[in-house]
């Protein structure tokens, strides 16, 4: 039988490779996004984070409460209760919710609507600052200047892996370049997306009536949104897992640089 002569997939190498360039792509991020934001005194939601520590406590009454149940009066037959919950991101930025949730109980079922505002740390006005996560981005430019430099990325080089031309193909600097524009451009480009909505919603968004009505069609069609993300996502693991299986040292984003991974 003759021996398998092409490459090697590296999965678990290439796993591995990736996990590294991930956490500290995002770590370098953080700290940046940290000093800028010390120095600059501005006031941008810089990491959601990884982990979230959540603690939650009954919100006491107030106008904006007053104001939530006069244009949003609870259905007959439903129960209302308020919390006001202090999120604190691993590495992220301390930010106050107000959850309101109406809730109806029909023998062993119960039916259960919710919204979520934004709001100070007193809990009682809503919270008007627009709050962005441009970690993905720094993230994205980091590792870009260090292919740039070093001609692989960290987890590579750690791992002993090498990103070369495929035989006979030249401008190897701007190969190498291009192939990590095709590999984490469709992460930066969701991350785009979720800006552009953030932003939409808070430009659009001109009163709490329009927030609550906001919040209440997501919390409705909540079913809608997780198709819509399953619909994002696969297309997603086909081009980032799929080659794994079908091609030997190559992925999608390899074929379209005209680049392959190797030991070395």
């Amino acid at each position: 039988m003759d021996k398998d002569t092409r490459p090697k997939r590296y999965f678990l190498r290439r796993l591995a490779a990736f996990a590294v360039d991930f956490i500290l792509a995002y770590a370098v991020a953080v700290v940046v996004l940290m000093a800028l934001d010390a120095v600059t005194g501005s006031d941008f939601y810089y990491w959601n984070g990884l982990a979230t520590r959540t603690a939650c406590v009954d919100a006491p009454p107030s106008p904006l409460l007053d104001e939530i149940n006069s244009s949003h009066p609870v259905a007959p037959g439903w129960s209302r209760g308020a919390v006001v919950c202090l999120s604190l991101p691993v590495g992220g930025k301390a930010r106050h919710m107000l959850n309101v949730r109406d809730e109806l109980h029909d023998g062993n079922v119960t039916r259960t609507t919710w919204f979520n505002i934004p709001v100070t740390a007193t809990g009682d006005h809503p919270d008007p600052g627009l709050r962005l996560d441009p970690t993905a981005f720094v993230a994205y430019a980091f590792l870009l200047a260090w292919m740039w430099r070093f001609g692989r990325s960290p987890g590579k080089r750690w791992l002993g892996l090498v990103v070369q031309p495929v035989a006979d193909a030249d401008g190897a600097g701007w190969r190498l370049l291009r192939r990590e524009w095709f590999r984490l451009g469709p992460l930066a480009l969701l991350s785009l997306v979720e800006v552009v909505v953030v932003v939409a919603g808070w430009w659009f968004v001109e009163s709490l009536s329009d927030y609550g009505r906001l919040m209440q069609f997501i919390a409705d069609n909540s079913v809608l949104l997780i198709v819509l993300y399953t619909m994002v996502a696969l297309p997603g693991a086909v081009y980032y897992v799929f080659p794994f299986v079908r091609w030997r040292g190559q992925t999608f984003y390899d074929r379209f640089a005209g680049t392959m991974v190797t030991r070395g």
